[in-house]
């Protein structure tokens, strides 16, 4: 998808006009995306995880977590994402 926003000449973040064509050019109804950036407190990041769905509300979960964790084989980094996909999934009930 990072390739997409400037594709489409998206602005950053992407406003809904925007996340409806990455779903026609993706050609599905329903997709995560997210953005990492650095938090306010010392040596964290902050991870913001969106849920995007045709003609639904947008979801979003936060999680703020320490910035050494960047190897996607942490089962630390790992569980972060499971409670954010978790945190979601209730969103969306």
């Amino acid at each position: 998808m990072a390739s997409l926003i400037p594709a489409l000449s998206c602005p950053r973040p992407p406003d809904s006009a925007c996340l409806d064509r990455i779903s026609q050019q993706l050609e599905v109804d329903h997709y995560f995306w997210g953005t990492v950036k650095t938090a306010p407190l010392p040596e964290s990041v902050v991870a913001e995880l969106h849920y995007w769905g045709r003609g639904e509300a947008e979801h979003v979960a936060l999680e703020t977590y320490s910035s050494n964790l960047t190897d996607q084989n942490d089962d630390a980094l790992r569980r972060i994402a499971a409670q954010l996909i978790d945190h979601l999934e209730r969103q969306a009930k």
